[in-house]
């Protein structure tokens, strides 16, 4: 592990990214519980979006 994270704001809410056991353990040390984003929602956003950006 190299016990690196990034802290992402977007002044709603946060995203903490890093490996799996080095974000637990920052967001424990907080109080607070983890929650994994579901990317693969994005897809076909992206998909759109390229698409568009393109034509």
């Amino acid at each position: 592990m190299t016990n690196e994270i990034e802290v992402i704001s977007d002044g709603d809410g946060l995203a903490v990214l890093g490996a799996p056991g080095d974000v637990d353990a920052f967001l424990t040390s907080f109080g607070f519980e983890s929650r994994e984003l579901e990317l693969h929602r994005l897809g076909p956003s992206y998909k759109t979006g390229s698409s568009q950006l393109r034509g």
